[in-house]
């Protein structure tokens, strides 16, 4: 499949004791890759459903929202790529909520109110093609290409309040757009060109949101790939290292491309993860505790590169 040659990564696991309401999906089919990381809102997904083993909307809806795509894909790859697909995707999880809610959640529930949302997931599903990715998204779980030059965003985060990558980690943002059965949503689409050599990454809020700077998610990624030769290895360190940070469930969905082993991800990236250390995570780590405003610098100038 051209560029994308090696399996994708797929770490997924819950911050707690309750079950985990994030899931991932890596798929391949007529030449496509699909990719696609489902984060279920607790907080406004937190209504518990007796009738279905007392499980949380959350948690539901991010199985159910998988569950169709995976259909969709094995049944749309080979017409794929088209337009409208932001458009389809939209309509297919809108109407597979409603079904689901019409036929499976009628009985009433201890959790009230207007915050409260049936089947809310945020969603972040990439299309990668020989020349090419697309991604669609809804929420903030995020797309990032990772390469020699750095962590790009190329997703942008449906936060009611206005803030940067920097920002929503200190702010307690509600989301506006997520996938639901009782209010309207849409999944926003970019295109993104592959480069020679390079990592397309997804990943729910839980995993950047462990970290105190976007800085330090690049340097979290590149330091639990060094001395790693392997996908196993890599996803190892990946989970110890956020294991004890994380305070919310955790996914990754790791796709290089350009290489023809993991052994040779880690000389490739480590002139850059020398970098990010010695001129954002070093001073980061020196400066008083929760200093917002050095951190801030910091983050103004990785923004720069």
């Amino acid at each position: 499949m051209g560029k994308n040659t090696l399996p994708a990564l797929k770490l997924s696991f819950s911050a707690g004791k309750e079950p985990n309401e994030d899931i991932a999906l890596c798929l391949r089919h007529e030449g496509v890759r699909l990719l696609a990381a489902f984060d279920g809102c607790g907080g406004v997904g937190g209504r518990r459903y007796a009738q279905l083993d007392n499980r949380t909307g959350a948690h539901i809806a991010s199985g159910l929202y998988a569950g169709c795509l995976e259909e969709w894909f094995g049944e749309n790859a080979a017409a794929l790529p088209r337009e409208n697909t932001a458009e389809d995707l939209s309509a297919l999880f809108a109407r597979t909520a409603r079904e689901f809610s019409a036929r499976y959640l009628k009985q009433p529930s201890a959790v009230t109110g207007s915050m409260v949302r049936t089947l809310p997931s945020t969603a972040a599903i990439a299309l990668v093609y020989p020349q090419g990715a697309a991604l669609y998204w809804a929420g903030n779980t995020r797309g990032y290409m990772l390469t020699d030059r750095g962590l790009r965003q190329l997703t942008r985060d449906d936060y009611a309040t206005k803030c940067d990558a920097f920002e929503s980690l200190y702010l307690d943002a509600p989301i506006a757009n997520y996938l639901c059965a009782d209010q309207p949503f849409g999944l926003h689409e970019t295109a993104a060109d592959l480069p020679q050599k390079g990592v397309l990454v997804l990943a729910t809020d839980g995993a950047y949101h462990a970290l105190p700077t976007p800085m330090h998610f690049e340097a979290l990624l590149l330091d639990a790939l060094f001395q790693s030769s392997t996908k196993k290895q890599w996803k190892k360190r990946l989970k110890e290292s956020l294991f004890t940070r994380a305070a919310d469930d955790v996914t990754l969905v790791l796709q290089p491309f350009g290489f023809r082993d993991y052994a040779g991800l880690n000389p490739y990236f480590d002139k850059r993860r020398r970098h990010v250390n010695q001129a954002y995570i070093l001073p980061a780590d020196k400066a008083e505790a929760d200093n917002r405003l050095v951190l801030k610098a910091l983050w103004e100038m990785y923004q720069k590169e």
